[in-house]
């Protein structure tokens, strides 16, 4: 995630946190474990902004037992702040 922490491609931090995500998924290999962590978190990152675009134009979200998530939560975007504020 550092390395793609202020690239000179992009500045933008949501397209840089994207890349960072994308390269975890790249290096761990879709048959490892901790490509399914990942993935499985950031499926619950995009249920999350789901849920909060939703509420925005005021629209009710019912969650079932399968949207809550399977994994130990890794902390993607937690660990991406203390990387840009490093």
């Amino acid at each position: 995630m550092k390395v793609a922490k202020g690239h000179w491609l992009t500045r933008d931090p949501d397209v840089q946190f994207r890349g960072a995500v994308g390269g975890l998924l790249i290096h761990y290999g879709m048959s490892s474990p901790e490509y399914e962590r990942v993935a499985a978190e950031l499926a619950s990152l995009r249920k999350l902004s789901a849920i909060l675009q939703a509420g925005q134009v005021g629209l009710s979200v019912n969650l079932t037992e399968e949207d809550l998530p399977k994994h130990e939560p890794i902390g993607l975007m937690k660990i991406w702040h203390e990387v840009a504020q490093s």
